[in-house]
């Protein structure tokens, strides 16, 4: 493979198994070029697991960085590097290939149910006094429910009332199902909102609109891609959409045999088209979903199969390996806040982009705009599906960022 008419320098080589079928191995060398001559690979690197050239790519972009010079050397060197560096420059195309998953909860889901509640707490205060100073949160565990934070407005909550309609809506209506919204305890432990932070914020409601600032610091991301119709990304997407569809199925009586409580989980392939990121095919769907004590599993299966995945993902991203986990527990009969205990602002990932882009941290529910958070994610995000828009859907995506301070 030499051509003794060339200066080589001793840098990198690579070995590994092509074939786990036959264990046929070999010993492959990798070439580079630098300003003064060509370089060959010689070092070693152990391998000792058995498995197929392009699992190894990544190793092999590691120490040679560059792909471009690669091809170069093609066309300097004929057969022998040709051969070699082409099966290189397939490895990498297999490598740009990845997996990305994405997760959702029901409505039922005990941190879900806090969002929800105190969101309808948030709702309640600006239905009455669009002014109002609100940071609610919510907390949940088995026969009990404790609405807290700091609000203050000039609207008359009920807060107890919100908090058992709100559970009634979702379904949580007897023990059995997780929690009864008629007969558990609701604590409520809200005060004004600080005097420091309010004179900070907005002088004691004597600032002019203009002059008002956040009740926090903080900063927040927007992002968004044109891989869906939704300008987000298609694993939280599809994900998102198999969780409303089960809440769907459950309250039109579809499959009766459903409880407020669940969770699912996609994983997409995705392949990295020079920055931008197209789903190939959905490689795992995993759905886990309380239930009550009449169903079996193959019902279970059969009816999230057909009433819940088909409706939901499109054909042409599912393939004979798609690989499917239905309630792989084997029983979810005790869910929501008497299977875990749920917390407002656990679920901020699921709340914007599936994992995708970046976090502040800061959650969302329960919160007014003089809080922050909400409005100025929202504003990112918009910013960004904006971009995406005037793009012309080429195969981008945009992530943005804000940062704030108070007052």
């Amino acid at each position: 493979m030499v051509d003794q008419g060339l200066v080589y320098e001793p840098v990198f080589s690579f070995w590994l198994n092509r074939n786990t079928k036959d264990n046929e191995g070999g010993e492959f060398v990798f070439g580079g070029v630098d300003t003064n001559h060509f370089r060959v690979v010689h070092t070693y690197v152990p391998v000792t697991q058995k498995g197929y050239w392009q699992d190894f790519a990544p190793m092999v972009v590691q120490q040679l960085s560059v792909l471009e010079p690669l091809y170069w050397l093609v066309q300097r060197r004929g057969n022998p590097q040709q051969l070699i560096i082409l099966f290189v420059s397939q490895g990498l195309q297999q490598w740009r290939r990845f997996l990305f998953i994405s997760e959702s909860v029901n409505e039922g889901h005990p941190d879900k149910l806090c969002d929800q509640i105190s969101d309808a707490v948030l709702d309640a205060c600006l239905a009455q006094d669009p002014d109002s100073k609100v940071a609610c949160e919510t907390c949940t565990k088995t026969n009990m429910v404790m609405v807290f934070g700091e609000i203050t407005t000039k609207a008359n909550i009920d807060y107890e009332k919100i908090v058992r309609d709100t559970y009634r809506e979702i379904g949580f209506v007897s023990d059995d199902v997780g929690l009864d919204a008629d007969n558990c305890k609701v604590l409520v432990n809200i005060e004004q909102q600080s005097p420091d932070i309010a004179q900070g914020v907005h002088g004691h409601l004597t600032k002019k609109p203009e002059e008002i600032g956040a009740g926090d610091q903080g900063h927040m991301f927007g992002y968004a891609t044109d891989e869906t119709p939704e300008l987000m990304p298609h694993s939280h997407v599809l994900a998102t959409k198999l969780g409303a569809r089960l809440t769907e199925v459950r309250k039109n009586g579809t499959c009766t045999w459903l409880r407020p409580d669940g969770k699912t989980q996609v994983t997409v392939e995705y392949f990295n088209d020079k920055g931008a990121m197209v789903p190939i095919r959905v490689h795992t769907i995993l759905i886990s979903t309380q239930h009550d004590e009449t169903v079996t599993n193959d019902e279970i299966a059969a009816d999230l199969e057909e009433h819940v995945i088909k409706p939901v993902v499109p054909t042409n991203y599912l393939d004979e390996k798609t690989i499917y986990h239905l309630n792989p527990s084997g029983r979810f009969v005790i869910g929501g806040p008497h299977g875990d205990a749920g917390l407002t602002g656990r679920k901020i990932i699921v709340d914007t982009y599936g994992g995708w882009g970046a976090h502040g941290g800061g959650a969302f529910s329960g919160e007014g705009p003089n809080q922050g958070g909400p409005q100025r994610c929202l504003h990112c995000q918009v910013s960004c599906q904006e971009h995406c828009g005037l793009w012309g859907r080429k195969k981008g995506h945009c992530s943005s960022l804000v940062c704030y301070w108070y007052p």
